[in-house]
């Protein structure tokens, strides 16, 4: 369930970056973790689309990028950028 939760999240902090911005529809959301997380890729993009499902994020396509060199992202991830459309 830590997957859902942080699908949630994640949902949650995209969809408020968008409304702010006066987005009407986030079509991607870029997330980083690295391997330490805990969190399976499969079910991370699972959840994410459940979570999405009747906001302004349904649909988004969720892009996971690791950590680069010298950066450590060993627990929970984060939101790095999101793509709107008008």
């Amino acid at each position: 369930m830590h997957e859902m939760a942080w699908a949630a999240h994640v949902v949650r902090q995209a969809t408020a970056i968008a409304r702010e911005q006066g987005a009407g529809r986030v079509v991607g959301v870029t997330v980083r973790f690295g391997p330490h997380a805990g969190l399976s890729l499969e079910r991370v993009r699972a959840h994410f689309a459940i979570a999405s499902r009747g906001t302004i994020a349904e649909g988004a396509q969720l892009r996971v990028r690791e950590p680069g060199p010298g950066q450590s992202i060993d627990h929970e991830p984060e939101l790095e950028s999101i793509e709107v459309e008008s």
